[in-house]
């Protein structure tokens, strides 16, 4: 008896600490505050269900703030994706019939925010605090976990914002033969492996395949049978299916690459000996490293409990970012990345009187804040910032980032460089790119390294004149070969790729002597058949002007493409151009060239290429640079240059 009166003293006082978060819950509750009441009093009377009354506290007193989006066209929606499921098997068509189904019923303007503490029942909570508690805290994967670990890594009922159901139910009785696996490096159970074994489970399930709906599925029974998705729908079925069998995940996130467009999820488990390992939900298991290079500026954990740091928390009605808004998150930047602590200091004020300062971060076509600092005395300190980085310090004014200061470079060694345009010492600029050259796209052109242009007298090529050898790398950049001491006139002309080059070549063009385009007299030859029968790219598409496909060979050696002309021609210059993302300076798009000023971005012109490339006069100096096509494409990336080289931010 006396154990028992001091376990409930010590919850009193617990209790007591906590009143003013749980009175707020049940105030903001409404009518639904008896519902959650219930669960309390549910655990308040035997001194064996204390845990699970500290459980149901926490869950109720960070409840504000966590909703599901619902509504009768919501409703709809997922029927009919239930329905889809149940014949569409191609994963293109998949998607579309999804969006169409989304645009349908409009669900951007159609869905209902269903807060948490008005709807959840006493029923739906406690049977969640029963089955979390069936994994921990003894016998299971996450025996190793403390109350407050337990209660971010496997208590939560919901992971995002789907509608609420009994999902730990569903998978109750699903996964479970990986309990008689035994030992694992020393341990009973296991976390790390028990996440490499389901992680195998679902990606054999569901596969991986990159092509998410416009509007996200997140509820739980439709999204177990999805075989479309990105990183956040693929880390949400991971964290459903571990959570319920007692593996203890959390969900890690980047608001914005610092060197490319969108940002990216991922999951984290914590294993026995207390290390987190991170993860591709359904994708990479934790014993390959997940993203070990990729740059970051910062790093957020997605949390159960309310951050009274956070932006959210912290704003005291000032408007604020769309994607800094959720205060459930907490910074653990310096968890994956080398940081810097910095003071920024403030160049122009804002139009309207703000409190905050922000770093943003360049996504193709805007500003994108990542993380904010309070203003004080001129400044702002920035903690725990990701490095070798250009941000821009800005406000929030009017739903846009306005400049706080010049952008700036925060270096590998945590220096400052602010890039003030040098208007009075200006450069003349040839620029050939609008995006940089990734080592993917560097890999595929080195297949042409090796390969020959040939010109003939006979359609077998026999003793045929070796025109030009590829003998470097050609970046996915446009190459021209002059053939000016070319003085014999041939019939059959073509490319052979190398040893494993695969036939591999976007665009061929052969120019006359006048200037002229030959291409369209000649008769497509060459080796027939693709690589995997897709008629995308068969030998046609080396002449369709589409820099995006390309020749892709079923033959590995010595594949080739060419043109048969009615008669023998001169040619003068061939132009070929190897797989590609298509960010080349494209002949006849438009381009503006953009320096950005205090006041933002200001146009150095717009100009229409001619060739290859686009050339501009008075390009400042120590500006941050970019290069926008107004004719087509997505990926644009801002860049500085230093008389020599261009450097890509």
């Amino acid at each position: 008896m006396k154990k028992f009166f001091i376990t409930l003293l010590i919850l009193f006082c617990f209790i007591g600490c906590k009143e003013s978060d749980l009175n707020r819950a049940l105030s903001m509750a409404g009518d639904n505050a008896d519902e959650l009441k219930a669960v309390l009093n549910y655990y308040s009377h035997d001194p064996r269900d204390s845990l699970k009354y500290r459980a149901a506290l926490f869950l109720i007193e960070n409840m504000p703030g966590h909703y599901s989006l619902g509504g009768r066209y919501i409703d709809l929606y997922y029927d009919s994706v239930d329905s889809l499921l149940s014949f569409v098997t191609d994963k293109e068509s998949l998607k579309q019939k999804i969006d169409s189904i989304a645009e349908y019923y409009k669900l951007s303007e159609n869905t209902i925010r269903l807060e948490d503490v008005e709807h959840i029942t006493a029923n739906f909570l406690i049977n969640n605090i029963e089955r979390a508690f069936e994994v921990w805290p003894k016998g299971g994967y996450a025996e190793h976990l403390s109350f407050d670990q337990f209660c971010e890594y496997i208590l939560p009922y919901r992971v995002g914002n789907e509608p609420i159901e009994f999902w730990r139910d569903s998978l109750k009785n699903k996964y479970n033969d990986i309990w008689a696996h035994g030992y694992h490096e020393g341990w009973r159970h296991s976390a790390f492996h028990a996440c490499c074994e389901i992680n195998n489970r679902l990606r054999e399930e569901a596969g991986v395949y990159l092509l998410p709906p416009a509007f996200p599925i997140e509820k739980y029974s439709i999204l177990a049978r999805m075989f479309i998705g990105d990183c956040d729908s693929y880390g949400a079925r991971a964290t459903f299916a571990m959570r319920a069998k007692g593996v203890p995940v959390v969900k890690d996130f980047t608001p914005q690459w610092a060197y490319r467009d969108m940002g990216h999820s991922w999951n984290v488990v914590l294993c026995n000996n207390g290390r987190e390992l991170s993860f591709g939900g359904v994708d990479v298991n934790p014993d390959v490293i997940h993203k070990p290079d990729a740059k970051m500026a910062k790093v957020y954990r997605t949390t159960f409990a309310r951050n009274k740091e956070s932006l959210a928390s912290v704003c005291k009605g000032e408007p604020i970012p769309s994607n800094l808004k959720s205060p459930f998150y907490k910074d653990v930047t310096s968890q994956y990345l080398e940081t810097s602590n910095i003071d920024v200091d403030i160049k122009v004020l804002p139009k309207e009187n703000r409190q905050f300062m922000y770093l943003s971060l360049f996504n193709n076509k805007k500003w994108i804040p990542v993380c904010f600092a309070k203003i004080r005395f001129g400044d702002a300190t920035f903690n725990s910032v990701g490095r070798d980085i250009v941000y821009l310090p800005s406000y929030y004014v009017d739903r846009e980032m306005q400049p706080a200061n010049y952008p700036f470079l925060l270096d590998s060694r945590g220096r400052i460089h602010y890039y003030e345009p040098d208007t009075l010492n200006v450069y003349n600029l040839r620029i050939y790119r609008k995006y940089p050259a990734e080592f993917r796209m560097v890999g595929v052109a080195s297949h042409m390294i090796g390969g020959e242009f040939q010109a003939a007298d006979n359609p077998e090529f026999k003793n045929a004149i070796v025109l030009h050898r590829i003998e470097e790398n050609p970046y996915g950049l446009y190459v021209t070969i002059p053939l000016d001491s070319v003085l014999t006139k041939y019939r059959y002309w073509r490319h052979v790729s190398p040893i494993a080059g695969y036939g591999n070549i976007a665009e061929l063009q052969f120019w006359g002597e006048n200037g002229e385009l030959l291409n369209p007299s000649g008769k497509i030859i060459g080796t027939d058949g693709t690589w995997g029968n897709d008629p995308k790219r068969s030998k046609e598409s080396a002449f369709d002007n589409d820099p995006l496909t390309f020749f892709d060979s079923s033959k590995p050696d010595s594949a080739w493409v060419g043109l048969e002309f009615p008669k023998p021609v001169a040619v003068k210059k061939i132009v070929y151009l190897p797989r590609n993302d298509g960010n080349n300076v494209a002949i006849g798009d438009e381009y503006e060239l953009f320096y950005y000023s205090i006041k933002g971005w200001k146009s150095l012109g717009r100009k229409k290429a001619k060739t290859h490339y686009v050339e501009f006069a008075d390009v400042p100096r120590n500006a941050v640079l970019w290069l926008h096509n107004h004719t087509q494409g997505q990926e644009e990336r801002i860049f500085t240059f230093d008389g020599k080289s261009t450097f890509w931010w």
